[in-house]
């Protein structure tokens, strides 16, 4: 990098001190070198091996509520979110409710129960920029923060989920659970799936402190709890 004449001067580098000289022997290594000698000492250290946390004591004192559904439905609408009770019988009308709701435009469901209409036939994800209301189902619901888990066998385009501006969001009842904790433990078996926890609209005030609804993905949600 420094050129033979450079290179000699940093080998052999005469310093002036006091009526004599002292000659300084300045080894030079290369870049690739110096990395490796890095990292050849960061690998022989040795650090102990630290134990896990216990967590019986959070668990034990994780919160629980009486009415998990009663709870969820507060949580969702503390966030923006409207909730939709309905059976088995009548998901199908509520999610063509939400879309004539919003009027005409480019609708898709993947796993809205008892739907079979879908406008987001389209391979490519990029169609989903053109979606006006999207819907799927979510695996579970926690209580605590409305959050509502989503996995991408659900979704036909995982980006579907930001570039809607009005997402639907299926949930059983009996699949809304207290908090956090208890959501992870049943996710356990399934962390073969990618997803994602939903809570509300997309909402951001990074700029000024100025609240933004659906700047980074939906600007409405809709939850629709299946009883029964």
């Amino acid at each position: 990098m420094f050129g033979a004449k450079a290179e000699s001067y940093l080998q052999h580098h005469v310093v002036a001190s006091g009526s004599g000289t002292t000659r300084m022997e300045v080894a030079v290594v290369n870049n690739s070198t110096t990395r490796d000698l890095i990292l050849d000492k960061i690998r022989e250290v040795e650090l102990p091996r630290a134990e896990h946390p216990l967590v019986d004591g959070v668990l034990a004192g994780a919160i629980e509520y009486a009415d998990t559904v009663g709870t969820f439905v507060e949580s969702a609408e503390l966030v923006g979110a409207r909730v939709h009770f309905c059976n088995t019988d009548n998901v199908v009308d509520i999610w063509r409710d939400v879309c004539n709701e919003f009027g005409t435009g480019k609708t898709a469901n993947v796993a809205i129960r008892g739907l079979d209409d879908d406008d987001l036939t389209d391979d490519n994800p990029h169609s989903a920029s053109e979606l006006v209301v999207y819907g799927t189902s979510g695996m579970l619901g926690v209580a605590e923060n409305a959050a509502i888990w989503v996995s991408d066998r659900a979704i036909k385009h995982r980006v579907s989920l930001c570039l809607t501006q009005h997402l639907v969001l299926q949930i059983d009842a009996k699949a809304i659970v207290n908090n956090m904790h208890e959501a992870y433990a049943k996710l356990q078996d399934v962390r073969d799936d990618y997803g994602v926890f939903i809570s509300g609209p997309s909402k951001t005030a990074d700029i000024e402190q100025s609240l933004v609804i659906g700047a980074h993905g939906a600007r409405t949600l809709d939850i629709i709890v299946v009883e029964g």
